[in-house]
C-alpha cells in the first residue's frame, strides 16, 4: 500500500489550503459537506473529496456537473492532485497557455504527463474522454497491457491507456461496449475516474523523513498500515504493540524516545535489537523504526520454532500472533500465559496487555469494538516450564492449541482492491472520516473494494481503523467503508 493518500496534508503545506500547519495541535479537518447544489449522490463521493483536499473548485454554489473540462482546467487540476502548485518546471514552450495555466502546464509536461499538438497545448479545447484516460495512466503510472478492454472504440492512440484504467478497475465505460473515447468528458465524470484513480494508484503516506517532531496520529496509522501489509501480516497487531511500547510517540524533544525502563528501547517499536540494523536510522526516521518492529514479529511467527501455534498459524488471524507478540517482549517468566503458583490467566503479561489494547483499547472509540478470542486458550500451567525467579526463557511443553473456526478473529486490514465483503452499516461516507457526507446503504450490503485503505483524513484523529473506497453491488453507490463495520 501504498496506502493514504494524503493530499490534504500536501496541500497544506504546499499553502492550497487556508490553514498552516505545525507540530502541536494541527488543525482538524475542514468542513466536508460538499458545497454546491448540482452534484447528485452519484459523484457525491468523488467531489465531495476532491473539493475538500483542494483539488477541484466550483463557482459559488454550483459545481458544474454536466459542463465540459477544457484541457486548461484539467492540468491545473491534476497539478493539484499530484501536488506540484508550488513547484517549478521549465517552459514547456506552448505559445497558447499563460496566466493561471502556466504552472500547472510546465509541470505536467516536463513529467511526460501531458503533450499537445501542432506546438500548441490547446488550453481552451474540451479534453476527451480517451484524452483523460491517457492523461491519468501517465499521471499514476497505472500498468499497461494488463488485459484488453471490451471496448469498440478503444481503438488508435488512446486504445492503450483506455484498456489500462479499464483492466485497473477505474471505468465501466459509458456502454458495455463502448468507452465514449472522442466525447466530451463532463466535470462529474472527471471527478468520478480522477477520484477512483486516486483511491487504486495516489495512495502514499506523506511522511517527512528529515522531521524530528513527531507524525500526526494519521500518519503513523498510515505508516503501520502500510509496512504490514507489505508483509502480510495485520495492522492491528503492529497498531497495538506500537502503543503498548511508546503510545505512538517515536520523537521526545527532537531525538529519538526512549522508555522509562532504561531498556535501550528506541522509538515508536522501541526497538532493543538493533545488530542488524542502523541505530540512527531507526532513531530517526519512523518508516525504518515500524519496518524494524514488523521484521521481529515476523522472524517470530514464521522462523520460530520454539512457540506454539494457534490452529493452522494462518496470519490473517488475529489470535495466530498471541505467541509472536510475547516474543516481541520476550519468553520471560514474568510474560507466562498462566500463573505458575495460582494456575491463574496472567492478566499482566506483556501479549495480554497488548491483545487487550486491540480488544478495548482508544483503538476504535465510538465504533464496533474488535473481540478477540485469546481468552479462550485453553492453557495450563503444566504447558510452561520455567524457573519464576530468574530471568531464563519459559519452555513451552505444547505445541499447538486449537480455538473453534468461529472463536477465529481475521484482521479487518488486509482486504485487497476487488474484495467482496458484507457491510454492517447503513452509510458510506464521502470522504475517509466520519465528517463525511452520509451516503445510505442498506446494512449488511454486499460491496466491492475498488480502493486502496486510507488512514482518517482528520489527522488528530486517534481511530486505528482505515477507510476503504467501495461501490454497492446493487445499487452502484460509492463511498468509504470503516474497517470496524467490515466482514
Amino acid at each position: 500500500m501504498s496506502i493514504y493518500q494524503s493530499i490534504f496534508k500536501k496541500l497544506l503545506a504546499a499553502g492550497t489550503a487556508a490553514v498552516v500547519m505545525g507540530s502541536l495541535a494541527a488543525p482538524t479537518l475542514i468542513e466536508a459537506a460538499v458545497p454546491f447544489d448540482d452534484v447528485p449522490e452519484k459523484y457525491l463521493s468523488a467531489v465531495e473529496y476532491l473539493n475538500t483536499n483542494g483539488i477541484v473548485k466550483g463557482t459559488g454554489t454550483l459545481y458544474g456537473t454536466n459542463d465540459s473540462m477544457t484541457r486548461g482546467t484539467t492540468a491545473i487540476m491534476i497539478s493539484r492532485a499530484l501536488g506540484l502548485e508550488n513547484q517549478s518546471a521549465p517552459d514547456a514552450g506552448f505559445p497558447d497557455v499563460g496566466g493561471q495555466y502556466t504552472n500547472a502546464v510546465n509541470n505536467l509536461s516536463y513529467r511526460g504527463i501531458i503533450s499537445g499538438s501542432g506546438g500548441q497545448f490547446l488550453t481552451n479545447q474540451t479534453l476527451t474522454r480517451g484524452a483523460m484516460a491517457k492523461i491519468l495512466v501517465n499521471a499514476y503510472n497505472i500498468p499497461i497491457g494488463v488485459k484488453d478492454s471490451p471496448f469498440e472504440d478503444a481503438v488508435g492512440a488512446f486504445a492503450d491507456y483506455i484498456d489500462a484504467i479499464y483492466a485497473a478497475g477505474i471505468t465501466n465505460g459509458v456502454t458495455a461496449d463502448r468507452f465514449g473515447s472522442e466525447k466530451e468528458i463532463k466535470r462529474g465524470d472527471f471527478a468520478t475516474l480522477l477520484f477512483k484513480t486516486i483511491n487504486r494508484f495516489g495512495a502514499g503516506c506523506d511522511y517527512d523523513p528529515n522531521s524530528t517532531d513527531n507524525p500526526d496520529s494519521q500518519t503513523i496509522n498510515c505508516l503501520i498500515t502500510e509496512i504490514a501489509r507489505q508483509s502480510n501480516v495485520p495492522p492491528e497487531i503492529v497498531k497495538a504493540v506500537a502503543e503498548k511500547e511508546s503510545g505512538w510517540k517515536h520523537f521526545s524533544n527532537g531525538k529519538p524516545f526512549m522508555n522509562t525502563d532504561g531498556d535501550g528501547g528506541i522509538g515508536l517499536m522501541q526497538i532493543t535489537n538493533t545488530a542488524n540494523y542502523n541505530p540512527d536510522e531507526i532513531g530517526y526516521n519512523v518508516k525504518a523504526n515500524i519496518e524494524a518492529g514488523v521484521d521481529f514479529l515476523i522472524e517470530a511467527f514464521y522462523n520460530r520454532n520454539d512457540l506454539p501455534k494457534i490452529n493452522n498459524h494462518d496470519p490473517k488471524m488475529l489470535e495466530s500472533w498471541y505467541f509472536a507478540v510475547m516474543a516481541y517482549n520476550g519468553i520471560v517468566p514474568k510474560n507466562s500465559p498462566i500463573v505458575q503458583a495460582t494456575g491463574e490467566r496472567n492478566t499482566e503479561a506483556y501479549q495480554e496487555l497488548v491483545f487487550g489494547i486491540l480488544d478495548k483499547g482508544n483503538l476504535y472509540v465510538g465504533d464496533p469494538q474488535l473481540e478477540t478470542n485469546i481468552d479462550k486458550l485453553n492453557m495450563k500451567k503444566e504447558d510452561f516450564q520455567y524457573d519464576p525467579n530468574s530471568g531464563k526463557s519459559i519452555t513451552f511443553l505444547k505445541d499447538s492449541y486449537q480455538l473453534n473456526a468461529a472463536d477465529l478473529t481475521a484482521s479487518k486490514q488486509l482486504f485487497k482492491v476487488g474484495d467482496v465483503v458484507t457491510y454492517h452499516s447503513n452509510r458510506l461516507r464521502a470522504i475517509p472520516s466520519t465528517n463525511g457526507s452520509i451516503i445510505t446503504i442498506s446494512i449488511g450490503s454486499r460491496v466491492k473494494i475498488i480502493g486502496e485503505p486510507m488512514s482518517d483524513q482528520n489527522q488528530n484523529s486517534e481511530n486505528h481503523y482505515v477507510w476503504y473506497l467501495a461501490e454497492d453491488i446493487n445499487t452502484k453507490k460509492i463511498g468509504y467503508i470503516a474497517s470496524p463495520y467490515i466482514e
